[in-house]
Order: C-alpha cells, then structure tokens, then sequence
C-alpha cells in the first residue's frame, strides 16, 4: 500500500491569533483527511480498535483493516476522519440529497455551468466539455465552493442510515458518532496545541485514501462562532504556491508545481488548489488512459 501526503502551507490574513480558530479543508470529490494539525474528525483514532492503522470498518490511513500498518508521521490521521463528507451534493444546489455518488445529473435540476477550465480537471480529462461524456460536470469540483453541505464538519458515513446507497461509507459507530450524525453538532473541540499566528506562513499536511480527483481549499472559523458553511466560507487562506510537497510516510519528502485557480471559485477570488494525485486507472470511455509524464517521482518508493 503506497501512501502520500501532501504538505499543503496556507497563508493566513487574519488580524489576530487564529490558534483557537477551527481548520477546515474544504475537499471537493475524494476522501482525504487533515493530517497535520489533527482534525476533530480524528477523534476517535485513540479508541480500542482503531491504533495502529486498525479499523472497525475502513480504515482512512492503512490498507490492512484488520492488522493495521506502520504509522509513520500519518498517525494523527487515524480513525475516521475520510469518512466524513457529504453525499449527493450539485453545484447550484441549495442542499444535498444524501443519495447517489458521481451523476452527469444535476440533483436539483439546475441551470448552473461549471466553471473550472479544462487545465485543473482531475477526471475524464478526454471529455469534450458540456458534452454527454462530461459525467462529472455537476460534480462540486466543477465549480469549486458552489455545491453545498450537509455539514461544514462533514456527516458520518456522508449521509444518514435510511439513505444510504451507492457511494456512502461504512462509518464504524463510536462513542463519539453514529452514523449519519452532523460534526459540528457531536464532535467536540480537539486542541492540537499548534499555534498559528496572523500573517504567518504555516504547513499543513493532508492525506488521501480514496482518489476520487479534484481539489481542495483552506478555510478557518473563529473557536467561538457558530461551526457552519456560512462562517467557514468567510476567512478562506490563500496557499503558499512555491512550496508546495509530496511526502512519504518515513518523512522523505519531493517539491512539486501546485495548481490553483482563483477564478470562478466562492468565496470569489479565493483560491482552490488541483488534488496533484493523480488516478492511474481508467476515468471513463470517454478518456481511456491518463499520462502524467510531467509528475516526476523518486526512483526508490517508500512504502
């Protein structure tokens, strides 16, 4: 099982100490996790079962459920937290059905067109735009910020148990959640003890488990306000986009060319930086196979 992670350093404006903010990725199509600082997401990676890269259902940072993995510098993104999310969520959309997975659907039937070009596309890189091969064009990637939530802390499993279908998540009750429930109503605040000050260049890490493609901005909420989109959506960071990183999990490290749009993202002129990982299978009849020539690895991969 190959891991990576991405070293992602966001620049904060804020005019006071964010140290007792909240930190929210906002992934768009993909189950990923912050790795560093932890997530409140992550809260239950101390629990029986869970150490180790063990899970009681899937684990978001090991191959191997059952008999979990080394853990590297991954560890503080142990537990559950790629399995909360959002599902069945359109751009255009004022709320998500909790049904269905990737759709060239609308969910709401609305008229909204996307607006990322062609150059930050992650998925079915062959399609002609608009066309009937373009099934991801609803998806909350092609436009960056315009598909809603259920939850600005995501949703265990991304939806509830009575709508549960394709593409929802085996979510392993704790006692922290159930499946179904809404993060900023159960999950309470978990201090990493990081501390950001404003106008700081700071790093932080992410991981990916599931590659679904598309991309991902930073945002923060001030501890003492309500945890919700609305908050969330007005304190985006813009990225620090010439140090900008793979590593591995034993700490070895590659810099990279992120890539980042600003326009017709929301909040407008906010900044959403491309899921540099890419799929190595086939994305659709549409697209066939997928060349990254211009992504260069080390020769010896660190498993």
């Amino acid at each position: 099982f190959f891991f990576l992670m991405i070293r992602r350093p966001p620049r904060s404006t804020l005019s006071s100490s964010s140290a007792a903010s909240d930190v929210y990725k906002r992934q768009v199509n993909g189950h990923a996790a912050l790795i560093y600082p932890p997530s409140r997401n992550a809260n239950d990676r101390f629990l029986p079962g869970f150490t180790g890269g063990q899970s009681l259902s899937t684990s978001c940072n090991c191959g191997d459920s059952t008999n979990g993995c080394p853990q590297g510098i991954r560890a503080s993104g142990g537990g559950q937290p790629c399995l909360w999310f959002s599902q069945g969520c359109s751009i255009g959309c004022d709320t998500c059905t909790g049904i269905g997975s990737h759709t060239n659907v609308s969910l709401c039937n609305s008229s909204m067109l996307p607006t990322l070009p062609t150059w930050a596309w992650t998925m079915n890189l062959g399609a002609q735009p608009g066309s009937h091969q373009d099934t991801y064009r609803f998806n909350p990637w092609r436009a960056p910020g315009s598909a809603p939530v259920t939850d600005a802390c995501g949703t265990a499993g991304g939806t509830s148990p009575s709508q549960r279908g394709p593409g929802d998540a085996i979510y392993a009750d704790t006692p922290f959640a159930t499946m179904g429930d809404r993060g900023s109503k159960v999950l309470a605040p978990a201090p990493s003890g990081v501390i950001w000050s404003a106008g700081q260049k700071v790093e932080v890490w992410w991981g990916i488990r599931f590659n679904h493609g598309g991309g991902y901005q930073y945002r923060l909420c001030p501890a003492h306000a309500p945890l919700t989109e609305e908050c969330f959506q007005k304190l985006p960071l813009e990225f620090v986009r010439d140090q900008q990183q793979l590593q591995w999990n034993n700490g070895t490290t590659l810099s990279i060319n992120g890539t980042f749009v600003d326009t017709g993202t929301l909040p407008t002129g906010s900044t959403w930086a491309r899921n540099p990982i890419p799929r190595i299978d086939f994305d659709s009849t549409s697209s066939g196979p997928v060349s990254y020539t211009h992504l260069t690895l080390p020769t010896k991969r660190i498993v």
